[in-house]
């Protein structure tokens, strides 16, 4: 299927960003192979177009029960540890929402590879999650506020959630002194996220990783009841 696989990919990445965000992290798998092409490719392919089959019936669904004032931006982030197997490089996965007690209303996701590896999961999702919130999180959280001014509201408060504690106390503290080998890509990042969520409108939350939806964009679940709770 190497002649046409790059066809049917990019049709399947077009549906899926718009209405089927299940199908983000195997579309992004494919992706990778397209100069590469080879005969788990093409399984891996068929596999994906059977489930699009027999799943048709599902939508992106979002819903809105909550004054403006009520309502806050929500940024779920996650990563995998050396995903690919031939460049031993991460998976970022990021999913932006409102929510409120009556809202949850789907904004974006993506599952991306990263550009650098990583030497442990802490390292990658701290890649993911400034990727996330400089890509996603701040641009909403920005849109947020000029409509909150409009009709003279507080300031939203961007919620991030991370499901992984040691990430977390860096970004609090703005050190690290277990991971003295980051390079200067990570450091970086680092910096930046501590300087970003000293700000009030940022709040970095723990999360269990059962209830990381970001999780589906960043490794293959094989739990059915876990799937289903995700999509």
């Amino acid at each position: 299927l190497a002649s046409v696989a790059a066809q049917i990919a990019t049709k399947v990445l077009y549906a899926a960003k718009a209405v089927r965000l299940d199908l983000l992290r195997a579309v992004q798998g494919l992706a990778r192979s397209m100069t590469k092409w080879t005969r788990r490719s093409d399984a891996e392919l068929f596999r994906l177009m059977a489930y699009i089959d027999t799943t048709v019936e599902l939508r992106l669904v979002g819903w809105v029960g909550d004054e403006m004032k009520d309502i806050h931006p929500h940024l779920y982030s996650d990563a995998d540890f050396a995903g690919c197997q031939q460049t031993q490089k991460s998976t970022s996965g990021m999913y932006a929402c409102l929510k409120g007690p009556r809202t949850s209303f789907p904004i974006s996701a993506y599952s991306k590879r990263q550009n650098c590896v990583s030497t442990s999961t802490t390292e990658a999702e701290m890649v993911a999650a400034a990727t996330a919130l400089k890509t996603t999180g701040l641009p909403v959280l920005a849109v947020i506020e000029m409509l909150r001014s409009a009709w003279q509201l507080p300031n939203p408060c961007l919620q991030v959630r991370l499901d992984n504690t040691a990430m977390i106390e860096i970004i609090r503290t703005g050190r690290n002194l277990t991971m003295r080998h980051l390079s200067r890509t990570h450091g970086v990042n680092i910096s930046w996220m501590h300087e970003q969520c000293k700000r009030d409108a940022v709040n970095v939350t723990y999360i269990v990783s059962a209830q990381m939806v970001a999780d589906m964009y960043t490794k293959p679940i094989t739990d059915a009841a876990k799937w289903r709770m995700m999509r």
